[in-house]
């Protein structure tokens, strides 16, 4: 069984829906977004998504043709954030997430950014210790989860160079 990660595009889309939303309703305190709002959008929207028409970039993880883990980039302000970060329950452990970080770090460096940022509660241990391992480091930086203002995410940052 080999790993497969791809950039989405506009035939992705109806994927791309399917495993957000899985990812929204698996993790629900882990995303700046809500299930109940992303499930109302359009497919036209997710077409947009999908073929890169929003700031967002995203990469699927297939195995044996089925999606199963998902990985985004934003540029904000000048710098590149790692964002929707999510591996399917059952692919979970199974070599997934390093992959898909990396691929998101290589593109990043390519388009000459020096540092990758990402957010992410310290409560989540397993995402902590992903992103621990995969060379980021905790930052004084924190902000409320938008939809959760009890929740408050810490940024990372990892060195590109």
């Amino acid at each position: 069984m080999s790993l497969e990660i791809t950039l989405c595009g506009a035939a992705d889309w109806a994927e791309l829906k399917v495993i957000r939303l899985a990812a929204l309703l698996d993790s629900p305190l882990a995303f700046g977004l809500r299930h109940a709002d992303q499930v109302k959008l359009s497919d036209a929207d997710w077409q947009a998504r999908a073929a890169g028409q929003t700031p967002a970039r995203y990469w699927l993880a297939r195995q044996d043709g089925r999606v199963i883990g998902l990985i985004g980039m934003v540029w904000v302000q000048q710098h590149p954030e790692l964002i929707a970060m999510w591996v399917h329950p059952d692919a979970r452990g199974k070599g997934v997430a390093d992959p898909l970080i990396a691929l998101v770090l290589k593109h990043a460096k390519a388009a000459g950014a020096e540092h990758m940022h990402l957010l992410v509660s310290p409560d989540n241990q397993a995402a902590s210790r992903l992103y621990l391992r995969n060379g980021f480091v905790w930052e004084n930086v924190f902000q409320p989860l938008e939809h959760q203002p009890e929740i408050v995410l810490q940024q990372m940052v990892r060195a590109l160079y």
